[in-house]
């Protein structure tokens, strides 16, 4: 009997430490930072998306977020430890598909982070806030076309127009200018409630109440949509006594989320 029970503990440690010292990868909010106040809960509304060719840092303030490379390295398993006293990398360890620790090396001074110490966050999986939430589900959108709601899901910004007219032609230049034009990388994600605008660095989130296939608000804002096929549409944008139109192409291949990695990789 002894020996099975050392031998049933001998497999759970087993199991658990492998469990632990796994690369962590997928979507982790930070829950808490033990820094100046000790263990706290976490005082920053952040995420770590941990892929196996780059680590987002995104960060949520209000309706507003920003996307960036922070870490510039890919989140593996170290342990807790660094190899030398004089190493100050970054340490990944306790990690798993649901958590993982990161332990790094302060130079800053606030009220949370100590000077030449080091900080420990913990990252879990699967825990959001409620505006957390909406801009994950954003960025990794691949919602199939609402048949009855057509405007519902992920739209890239081709650019303005000034008009409708020959709209073949100047589409055709739109996408050809495409990959280095300001609007590349940037997104428009409708869902029932919200309108996510997503940059490459940067985004925010408006609230949206959509009136059918051909118009929608934000706020008090109403906006017409001219459908150019089924997969294109024109967004009348008026300010100033002026009229343009925003050109929006259905994505179908790929999320925000991978365009913007891709970028960060490149």
């Amino acid at each position: 009997m002894k020996n099975i029970v050392v031998f049933a503990i001998g497999v759970a440690c087993t199991l658990f430490c492998h469990a632990q010292t796994e690369n962590p990868r997928g979507i982790y909010k930070m829950t808490t930072l033990t820094g100046n106040l000790g263990e706290i809960n976490a005082p920053f509304d952040q995420y770590k998306i941990c892929t196996d060719s780059v680590t987002l840092h995104i960060h949520v303030h209000g309706d507003r977020f920003t996307i960036k490379n922070n870490d510039h390295q890919i989140f593996n398993y170290t342990g807790p430890n660094p190899k030398t006293p004089e190493n100050k990398s970054i340490l990944i360890y306790d990690s798993n598909e649901k958590q993982f620790m990161l332990k790094w090396w302060s130079n800053y001074e606030t009220v949370y982070y100590p000077k030449n110490d080091w900080c420990l966050e913990k990252y879990e999986s699967g825990v959001y806030s409620d505006m957390g939430r909406i801009i994950v589900d954003a960025l990794t959108n691949t919602k199939a076309k609402d048949k009855e709601q057509p405007l519902l899901g992920t739209w890239r910004n081709l650019g303005y127009l000034d008009e409708l007219k020959n709209t073949r032609k100047s589409i055709a230049q739109l996408i050809e200018q495409y990959p280095t034009s300001k609007y590349a990388h940037q997104y428009l994600v409708y869902n029932e409630k919200n309108l996510v605008v997503i940059t490459q660095n940067s985004g925010m989130v408006l609230r949206v109440e959509n009136d059918g296939k051909d118009a929608f608000k934000t706020g008090t804002i109403p906006q017409r949509v001219k459908w150019l096929s089924k997969d294109r549409i024109a967004v009348e944008i008026i300010s100033d006594y002026r009229r343009d139109w925003n050109i929006l192409e259905r994505v179908t291949d790929d999320t925000p989320l991978r365009d913007i990695a891709d970028f960060y990789v490149q």
